[in-house]
């Protein structure tokens, strides 16, 4: 097995077999004939007229080959070029340009413009089609690579276990959240929460219950909270950070109090044992444009983590709030997470 098949088989990423490809061309047929031998070597193709057409598709993710008759002019080949290779596509699109026959130089030209490979619009069917069946296992190996490259992405930022976001995303990204508050004089909330009695889950009901309330938490606190916008991570353990960007103190009070009714009232089951899904919460909040002065995400984690300890010395299973108060001659620092500090 080449070493293509085996990362392949290792992702699961079946062989582009049958993959899309665009074919285009202003000559309808010619357009028409590279379309029809696309067909024969397994290809689901069409054609197109417009650069727009392949752009859109690109942009979709639907074609990963596209042939470019190049007679749609250089200029016009490098902007398409261009286009397909600027960051942000889901996936690479090859680009095979079909030359001016007889022309030693156009495929020379059509490989500094972007192009992956060129040939002559007479080049031999046989020719064309081995050409065909090499860029279907580029697109391939490309795709497997780009899945293998954003699994280890989500690795990185990514709790295995639960899905939240891990404890290095929120070093990262909440002080960038707290500039952005202070950039544009914005709230900014965060709430520490963690599940009570969750010891006591673990040692009667084995580990796997506690993993089944973990997953249900994050998976009941990102129901509640506004897409691409608020976010959740594991700082470790049972413990949970929750960034509410533009809300103020009773903004993330309600958030908290609705999230905490929510989990009263479901009953997680394990292996036939009903179990108790209980947490508690400590809000703190900046909203006011002085409150930033001498600000760091570690300090805004700290006020959190001792809302969260007063919760639970009230009782657990509530919510409570402690102001944001910046001392004289605060420093910078990272956030560390609930009981950091």
């Amino acid at each position: 097995m080449s070493t293509h098949d085996e990362l392949t088989a290792s992702l699961r990423i079946p062989t582009l077999n049958n993959c899309r490809a665009l074919v285009l061309s202003a000559d309808a047929e010619f357009r028409d004939r590279i379309v029809a031998l696309l067909a024969q070597e397994g290809f689901r193709a069409r054609g197109a007229s417009e650069p727009l057409e392949v752009l859109d598709a690109a942009r979709d993710g639907r074609c990963p080959l596209v042939l470019v008759d190049t007679r749609l002019g250089g200029a016009g080949l490098a902007g398409l070029c261009a286009e397909l290779r600027a960051p942000g596509l889901p996936r690479y699109v090859y680009t095979l340009a079909l030359c001016e026959p007889g022309d030693a130089g156009a495929v020379v030209v059509a490989l500094r413009a972007g192009a992956d490979d060129g040939l002559g619009r007479d080049a031999p069917a046989a020719e064309l089609a081995a050409r065909l069946e090499a860029a279907r296992r580029i697109a391939s190996l490309e795709h497997a690579l780009r899945a293998a490259w954003e699994a280890n992405r989500r690795l990185a930022t990514q709790d295995a276990l639960t899905g939240a976001y891990n404890r290095r995303y929120l070093a990262r990204e909440l002080p960038r959240e707290l500039e952005r508050a202070r950039r544009y004089e914005r709230a900014l909330a965060v709430l520490a929460c963690d599940l009570d009695h969750f010891k006591h889950v673990n040692d009667r009901h084995g580990h796997a219950a506690g993993d089944r309330l973990l997953g249900t938490f994050v998976a009941e606190a990102r129901s509640g909270l506004r897409g691409g916008v608020d976010w959740i991570a594991r700082a470790g353990g049972d413990e949970f950070v929750i960034v509410l960007p533009e809300t103020d103190a009773e903004g993330a009070r309600a958030v908290a109090e609705r999230f905490h009714r929510r989990l009263a009232s479901l009953a997680p089951v394990h292996e036939d044992t009903t179990l108790a899904l209980r947490a508690s919460f400590g809000v703190a909040a900046v909203e006011a444009r002085d409150h930033f002065e001498g600000l760091t995400a570690d300090r805004l984690l700290e006020r959190a983590d001792a809302a969260l300890y007063r919760a639970k010395e009230l009782g657990r299973g509530r919510v409570a709030h402690v102001p944001v108060r910046v001392p004289a001659g605060a420093g910078a620092a990272s956030p560390g997470g609930p009981g950091s500090g």
